[in-house]
């Protein structure tokens, strides 16, 4: 018998969102920056699939010449070395096989934050690159590696990022690893047609030790989706991102924590040093054997201006003075201002032991002054439904927050106040943390920019599905025949039957335009039917974005682990919703029409049926939705021996302008700032 499990349907915020008083009206937009970005023609723009396809794709390609672009893309924007690891619960609370949850899966968030993996790691992104672009991907075990295969024109094909190189045979075309086991003079023997980049890595008689088995197994689910480049910037705030690492020698990266990470162990073996890049073609070669940028944010709203509240996400009772304390209450009972601080790169600081995560300091700091006795300081990082007091007593307070937000990308912060004569003096918060450079913007010479302001923000919803069972109810909006909660890293959300779901609602302050979002489940049984949905009227009807079948069909190879990513996106301007990693095939439903229409929330369901199907993880849901502007904005490219500035209108959403830069490799710094220039 079907069971239905509906868990608190209240908002998934804790306040209301539609106050936000002031001391005095204002006809101007809000004086934020929502939604902007910088292009470099340089370098492609990774900010999101349909960007970087746009970028890499030329018209009237075939499809082996897609298969060479996504190729020449990733063997120069990423590098060998350990696949990064994000905590989740699997791996805090020390599992069994933890790492299958925690690792760096979604190919936006991997080539933009870290820009490295090994072999099987950085072989998601191109699956994902593969079936994004309509063909048939997977990635296929052989010995001791794996690589990524691409079907077309009746065959599989393989090119291999991770040991750098691919064959094109006398005639052109690109061999599959069983046609190099079958005949390894293909390897061997160069032609007019070889490209050339040729197995860099390990050299071709490296590469025929893997070759030569065949194919041994074949995963086709292994891709994921769902990551936001969204960047928003309030009046006071900016961001800068630095093309090599900074603040030696308390250089600041992500380390994962846990007994058992390779990720970790290979970073100790460093020397504090950071991620370690061997043999390249990555775009940023010189300096030494570590390979990463860094980034900071910086805000400062200027409290004493009326348009500081346009930074706020949500006030309730307060008003602003011209004079200290510039946000005050209203009136009696309980003020609070709440900020949205959301990055399209994670928090990170300096590791310290590289085993005490508790120990990590620099990667985000909160600082202001209350002025009266009557205080607090608060972050959510589930939109409001929970909070986690860090301060209160009031006066000055100065808060290194590093070890709670370390590896997240969006939260919450609350700054609350009671009583006459209370309210907040001053505030400032700085965010910092890694990035992958070969991502950026950056100059090469006389080099064209394009600055584009989308007028969209962005929250990010992220409930752990492994934390149990307790967290799961406390989070989901539904369950739909939940059976049990296990702590197998094979999958932890059961269902009676093998056929169910779990529904998050999701709200945004202002209409929704796009919602995307990512999950894994573990199957095993071939009639597996895996997907994503949306619903725009609470429930009533879903719009299909992902239907993923098991491969197991397939003639030579089927699908060998149980482990199987989905994503989705609801994309209000397109009028659909789509997937960008489901597998071509049989019974796969990889895009659904819809009729838009103004919605504040939105439903997530993500389900299985027909077969064996577990939930095991979620990539995070990310929500896109209208943010108009009027800040104006200074763009400064940094270069060793020169810089770049440019200003943005407040009402300019599109600008190029041309920076007659330095070469390549003195490539400094890219700052975006907005309001008056500090």
């Amino acid at each position: 018998m079907r069971t239905r499990v509906i868990f608190a349907a209240a908002s998934v915020f804790a306040l209301s969102l539609a106050c936000a008083p002031a001391a005095e009206s204002r006809d101007s937009a809000p004086a934020v920056a929502a939604g902007v970005k910088v292009v470099s023609e340089k370098n492609p723009d990774a900010s999101s699939i349909e960007a970087l396809f746009k970028d890499i794709f030329k018209p009237g390609m075939t499809d082996q010449q897609k298969a060479e672009a996504i190729f020449y893309y990733m063997v120069r924007h990423s590098y060998h070395h350990d696949v990064p690891e994000e905590p989740c619960a699997d791996n805090t609370q020390g599992r069994k096989g933890n790492s299958e949850s925690s690792k760096i899966m979604d190919a936006v968030k991997s080539l933009n934050v870290y820009g490295h993996a090994i072999c099987g790691s950085i072989a998601w992104p191109v699956n994902l690159l593969h079936n994004a672009a309509g063909l048939k991907g997977r990635i296929s075990g052989i010995e001791g590696h794996n690589v990524p295969e691409v079907f077309y024109d009746g065959k599989w094909h393989f090119t291999d990022i991770d040991q750098m190189g691919f064959i094109r045979r006398k005639d052109g075309t690109i061999p599959s690893i069983d046609d190099v086991k079958a005949d390894k003079s293909l390897l061997f023997e160069k032609n007019d047609n070889t490209p050339d980049i040729f197995f860099k890595y390990d050299g071709a008689a490296g590469e025929y030790e893997s070759l030569r088995s065949g194919v041994l197994s074949a995963t086709y689910g292994r891709k994921v989706s769902a990551h936001s480049m969204n960047l928003t910037l309030r009046e006071g705030e900016s961001l800068t991102r630095f093309f090599q690492r900074q603040w030696a020698p308390r250089y600041r990266y992500y380390s994962a924590p846990w007994p058992g990470s390779a990720y970790m162990k290979r970073l100790s073996k460093n020397k504090g040093q950071g991620p370690q890049r061997g043999e390249t073609f990555y775009l940023f070669k010189e300096g030494p054997a570590a390979r990463f940028g860094n980034w900071e944010m910086i805000y400062a709203p200027p409290l004493a201006k009326p348009s500081c509240l346009d930074g706020a996400f949500a006030l309730a009772n307060v008003v602003h003075s011209a004079t200290p304390p510039f946000l005050r209450p209203k009136q009696a009972g309980a003020a609070e201002v709440i900020y949205n601080f959301y990055s399209p790169y994670g928090c990170a600081g300096a590791p310290n032991v590289f085993t005490n995560a508790a120990d990590d300091a620099d990667g985000a700091i909160v600082e202001g002054e209350f002025v009266n006795g009557k205080g607090a300081v608060a972050y959510s990082l589930d939109l409001g439904k929970s909070w986690k007091e860090v301060h209160q007593g009031g006066g000055a307070f100065k808060l290194d927050l590093t070890p709670q937000l370390e590896a997240h990308y969006g939260w919450l912060l609350k700054l609350s106040f009671e009583g006459e004569g209370s309210g907040l003096k001053s505030f400032k918060s700085y965010i910092a943390g890694q990035l992958s450079p070969a991502s950026l913007p950056f100059v090469d010479g006389q080099t064209k920019m394009t600055f584009a302001r989308a007028n969209t923000a962005c929250l990010l919803f992220a409930p752990d599905v492994t934390d149990g069972e307790a967290e799961l109810k406390r989070l989901a909006h539904g369950v739909r025949n939940f059976a049990s909660f296990s702590g197998a890293c094979s999958g932890h959300v059961l269902f009676q039957g093998g056929d169910g779901d779990v529904v998050f609602k999701v709200q945004a302050p202002n209409d929704i335009v796009r919602v995307q979002t990512g999950a894994k489940f573990g199957c095993r049984k071939a009639a597996t039917l895996n997907g994503i949905s949306f619903s725009i009227d609470d429930g009533k009807s879903w719009i299909l974005a992902c239907q993923q079948p098991v491969m197991a069909a397939e003639p030579d190879h089927p699908e060998d682990y149980w482990g199987q990513s989905v994503d989705g996106a609801l994309d209000f301007d397109l009028k659909k919703a789509f997937s960008y990693g489901c597998t071509p095939g049989k019974d796969a439903v990889r895009e659904s029409p819809f009729a838009p229409r103004p919605v504040k929330s939105v439903l997530v369901k993500f389900h299985t049926r027909g077969g064996d199907g577990k939930l095991i993880q979620l990539y995070g849901i990310y929500v896109h939705y209208k943010q108009a502007g009027s800040q104006p904005l200074t763009i400064t490219h940094r270069w060793k021996g020169g810089e770049h500035v440019e200003k943005i209108g407040a009402g300019e959403t599109e600008k190029s302008y041309v920076v007659n830069g330095g070469p390549l490799a003195s490539n400094e710094s890219i700052t975006l700032e907005a309001g008056a220039k500090r």
